[in-house]
């Protein structure tokens, strides 16, 4: 039953530490940071028409929508991914500028395990028990915090880049490569453990979520 807290955990840590530097910067919000000067110089060279001014106006949305970030402004962003009977759901909300501080608030659900992960980890439990069980975090960042948070995000958004440019020029190179967190990543992350700048508001419930389903009860 250890897959219940990892399910729990992996849900928590993504609405905590990759909700800065990874949910705030949904697929289709970081895409355009992934097509950069290197990459736009490649396929500028293979003659393609008219793909300078397409990547040009993508880099011009990138730094807006990092501008934006920077701002907090409003962000409302809901995904829902089913992976093989593996249902996920993902929701996360940038409020705005409340009493001083950047009010960030988002849930994740696993709704549904799947019979791929049923059979492997011999789970028994109900998907509606599953599905009960919402991590939910809440952050609020001043804008010295706020700003450790977008050079994360910023590194990493540059690492993308670099990476995928490597890919252009030498897949098998680049497949075995490790990604390293950088230090405004690493810094991002001591902020987050140390500041108390995001909070679990249902931690006692998931606990005893968790417990009951695990069999042990609650003390």
């Amino acid at each position: 039953m250890k897959i219940l807290k990892t399910i729990t955990t992996l849900s928590i840590l993504l609405l905590t530490a990759g909700t800065v530097s990874n949910a705030i910067s949904p697929v289709s919000i970081n895409e355009p940071s992934l097509v950069k000067e290197n990459t736009t110089q490649q396929v500028m060279s293979s003659g393609l028409a008219g793909s300078a001014f397409i990547f040009e106006k993508l880099e011009a949305l990138n730094n807006r929508y990092n501008a934006d970030f920077a701002n907090c402004e409003q962000l409302h962003f809901d995904q829902y991914i089913d992976l093989f009977g593996l249902k996920f759901k993902l929701k996360f909300d940038i409020n705005g500028w409340i009493d001083g501080k950047c009010e960030m608030k988002g849930f994740a659900n696993v709704t549904a395990l799947g019979k791929d992960i049923r059979e492997v980890f011999n789970i028994n439990v109900s998907d509606e028990q599953i599905a009960a069980i919402k991590p939910a975090v809440e952050c609020h960042f001043t804008k010295d915090q706020l700003k450790v948070a977008i050079d994360a995000y910023i590194a990493r958004s540059k690492q993308n880049e670099a990476a995928i440019s490597k890919m252009l020029e030498s897949p098998e190179k680049a497949i075995s490569q490790k990604r390293e967190v950088t230090p405004e990543e690493a810094k991002l992350m001591a902020m987050l453990m140390t500041e108390n700048v995001c909070t679990i508001p249902n931690k006692d419930t998931l606990k005893k979520q968790i417990d009951e389903l695990m069999g042990i009860g609650t003390k």
